[in-house]
């Protein structure tokens, strides 16, 4: 199957909307391409079935609900080229809604979103937002304390352009870290022991 966009794709994340039953079946896996042209777009077989589109550039995003068994559409989270981070629902034929939005605080410019990923950092039960900016910046986003919008949990900066991330049990086996790597290269390691 083939599916050209003209404008260009920033990020691409797979994600079965369709087969509740069978979360890991790579038959209905749809692709989920964050583009340069304001939109988000859901293809299917070659074909894009939805084309939703958003205020801003889409420079990162990924699906909350990733191979979750759940009814209903899923989570994706998306992060954007003025820093905003926001979610829609998608639901299994493509249709979209607009859920929350936290757009970057006037009094700092963190410039695009680079990266995000998930994880249950706080330990409450409930997955965490773990975001990186361009300028560097770094926060955990959680739920515990608004089921509905997620709040920042946890800042820290790596004074460069946050170019990966990710969150594991690296030095220690009871304990998740946020590991870092910027833009020269430098690793940093963040831990919640």
């Amino acid at each position: 199957e083939f599916f050209q966009v003209t404008e260009g794709v920033n990020w691409l994340e797979f994600e079965n909307l369709v087969n509740l039953d069978n979360p890991d079946s790579e038959a209905h896996l749809d692709a989920l391409l964050g583009c340069h042209d304001r939109s988000i777009r859901v293809i299917r077989n070659g074909e894009c079935i939805s084309n939703l589109g958003v205020d801003v550039n889409v420079t990162s995003l990924g699906c909350y609900d990733k191979n979750s068994l759940r009814e209903g559409p899923k989570r994706v989270v998306f992060g954007t080229s003025s820093g905003t981070v926001a979610m829609l629902r998608i639901d299994q034929d493509g249709a979209g809604m607009h859920g929350w939005a936290i757009p970057q605080p006037k009094a700092k410019n963190r410039g695009a979103v680079n990266v995000m990923t998930f994880s249950d950092i706080s330990k409450d039960g409930v997955d965490d937002i773990v975001v990186g900016w361009e300028d560097g910046s770094i926060e955990v986003l959680g739920f515990d304390m608004n089921p509905d919008s997620p709040q920042t949990q946890f800042s820290a900066n790596l004074e460069e352009s946050v170019s990966s991330l990710a969150v594991g049990r690296v030095s220690n086996a009871e304990f998740d870290e946020i590991v870092c790597v910027g833009f020269s290269g430098k690793v940093t390691s963040y831990t919640n022991e």
